[in-house]
């Protein structure tokens, strides 16, 4: 018995889903054009990607305060967008007749945003030392250094970056770089 009202049931349903064959191939279709209005859209809005991650090597050049500033740096981003960096600054202070080189080693943290029209923004706090290479030799000296950059990606393995920021030494004596406003540029390879 149920044997055959399976049947008529399925009779019944046949001819009832053909009268709605129709509509259904009309949903299809327009369920295809949405969904490539879809990925016209998604083509549209930046992507993010993982460009300007990983290991790289930076070559700053730039001003702190009124003397020059050139080094390098070496730095790690992991995929969630924190960094550790380790800097060697060099700074040139012309003094009259004299020429003094203060060496400014640091380390510290760093968060990046997401790459967006090729564009990072980026900041950090570091700690190091300072050291005057000649001339009186003071020092070291501890300071500390904050700043926030901007980072332009130009090809996957290859960025220009700027960065502004101030730092000071962590005493009370007086020098010529006790405290002072960092502005720096440069270029950064990716590996």
């Amino acid at each position: 018995m149920s044997f055959s009202l399976v049947k008529i049931l399925l009779l019944l349903i046949i001819p009832v889903s053909s009268l709605f064959a129709d509509e259904i191939d009309d949903l299809k279709v327009e369920i295809q054009g949405l969904k490539e209005k879809v990925t016209a859209l998604n083509n549209r809005v930046p992507q993010i990607k993982r460009e300007g991650l990983g290991f790289s090597i930076g070559f700053p050049t730039g001003l702190y305060n009124d003397d020059h500033l050139y080094g390098l740096e070496i730095g790690y981003f992991f995929r969630n967008h924190l960094g550790v960096r380790a800097d060697l600054h060099f700074l040139g202070n012309t003094d009259g007749d004299f020429y003094q080189l203060i060496v400014l080693p640091s380390a510290g943290i760093l968060g990046k945003s997401p790459l967006f029209y090729n564009f990072h923004t980026y900041g950090g706090v570091f700690l190091g030392g300072s050291k005057e290479v000649n001339g009186d030799r003071k020092g070291p000296y501890f300071h500390i250094r904050g700043f926030a950059g901007i980072e332009l990606i130009t090809t996957k393995k290859v960025s220009f970056f700027m960065e502004f920021g101030g730092g000071g030494i962590l005493s009370n004596v007086v020098v010529g770089y006790t405290r002072g406003t960092l502005i720096s540029g440069g270029s950064r390879i990716y590996f």
